[in-house]
């Protein structure tokens, strides 16, 4: 198992210190901007604002359905999108989950996997954070589905992401703080946690039956895998007594 984690992640030293440079960012810029945000903002606020940019980015997942042969998500994304628009106020109320519409995150490194694409050696990306040389190739290739952006003007661009960031790292607050605590090793933890995540997505691509973490999980702080764990804890009768 050591020799498989060394063959994923052999640039370890550099995004060791890329790792750092992200969480020296995230603990003196982004926290203080997410208490804040908190602070002033109501939490419907969050959700809407967070419903609103999953309703943009909407086309991009349809693309990736369509490239993973998914005929069934693309009928739902096109459902998902057309009552969103209309009968949630332009996407900020949730109106297509409230229906059962699913909603669905198929993302371009998924594509490049269900395509039998290797994800090459593991790779932290400043400020964007733990990924592959497949998903940072699947980030470009998300980027570029939302091509729409580019009629916006640069300051409203970064406007629309980055209040959704903000405001989605301002819910995980405590959860990330706690995993560093917890965690021995928090960049093995991250790496590992990225890994086991992308593969699942591809699993899940290709038919494998598997446990995806939805999207407000996989930004940064993966709770899936450690709330397993825990309900392990809790069934595990207790030696002690």
């Amino acid at each position: 198992a050591g020799a498989a984690k060394t063959d994923a992640d052999p640039w370890e030293k550099m995004n060791r210190a890329i790792f750092d440079f992200n969480e020296t960012a995230d603990v003196y810029v982004m926290v203080p901007m997410a208490k804040g945000w908190r602070y002033v903002t109501p939490h419907f606020l969050h959700v809407a604002i967070r419903n609103f940019n999953g309703l943009i980015l909407m086309p991009t997942v349809l693309i990736n359905d369509f490239l993973q042969l998914k005929g069934e998500q693309m009928v739902e994304d096109i459902g998902r999108i057309l009552v969103n628009a209309t009968y949630g106020l332009a996407g900020l109320v949730d109106v297509a989950t409230y229906i059962g519409i699913p909603q669905n995150d198929s993302r371009f490194d998924q594509t490049l996997g269900f395509w039998n694409v290797p994800p090459g050696p593991y790779l932290v990306m400043p400020l964007f954070g733990p990924s592959t040389v497949r998903g940072a190739i699947g980030q470009l290739g998300d980027g570029a589905g939302t091509f729409y952006f580019t009629y916006l003007p640069i300051w409203a661009t970064f406007l629309v992401r980055g209040v959704d960031i903000i405001s989605l790292r301002s819910d995980y607050i405590e959860d990330i703080d706690l995993s560093r605590r917890e965690s021995l090793d928090y960049y093995v933890f991250m790496r590992d946690a990225y890994l086991q995540t992308s593969q699942a997505r591809v699993e899940e691509a290709l038919g494998v039956p598997t446990k995806v973490p939805d999207h407000e999980e996989d930004l940064y702080f993966f709770d899936e895998f450690g709330e397993e764990d825990e309900d392990e804890e809790l069934d595990a009768p207790d030696d002690r007594e």
